[in-house]
């Protein structure tokens, strides 16, 4: 009989208990003497409460988050962009203006450890990622010695 109403406290608690992941494009956390507010976009909605004055979204908060910066530089003349992210087969690079020459990129995992390194020979990079495991990379485009521009890449399923 023990073991039956163990077994079932067991069941009741693990039903309740659920776990939720969020890549996230931004969040902050704001604090004021009257209280204070953090968010994440791009949490799943649960509750929407509004009143006269504000309205207030409920979502899942996540309790450790973890800051990439993405470096760029200013006034570059071109835009380079990496898409999709998150990627599965792989990642097409693409530089504006024809802006290619000189620049390659560095592929890193998450322990800095180079992973892959190729010139930039188009307009359009077709970086393969099928062979990667599941999980975050970085990708560096880099002019000579000086680091252009730095994408955080999320390999998925």
């Amino acid at each position: 009989m023990k073991q039956i109403l163990n077994g079932l406290l067991f069941m009741l608690c693990c039903t309740s208990v659920y776990s939720q992941q969020v890549i996230s494009t931004a969040g902050a956390n704001s604090q004021t003497a009257s209280g204070g507010i953090s968010y994440t976009i791009g949490e799943c909605v649960t509750e929407t409460f509004t009143t006269s004055g504000a309205t207030l979204t409920q979502g899942i908060q996540q309790t450790i988050i973890t800051v990439t910066g993405i470096n760029t530089i200013i006034n570059l003349g071109y835009s380079i962009t990496a898409f999709p992210n998150p990627a599965t087969d792989f990642v097409i690079l693409r530089v504006s203006d024809n802006k290619f020459e000189g620049l390659h990129y560095v592929l890193y995992d998450l322990n800095g450890k180079a992973i892959a390194i190729k010139q930039i020979e188009s307009a359009e990079t077709l970086i393969p990622f099928s062979e990667y495991n599941y999980a975050s990379y970085i990708l560096k485009v880099i002019n000579g010695h000086q680091g252009v521009m730095t994408f955080k890449i999320i390999k998925s399923n």
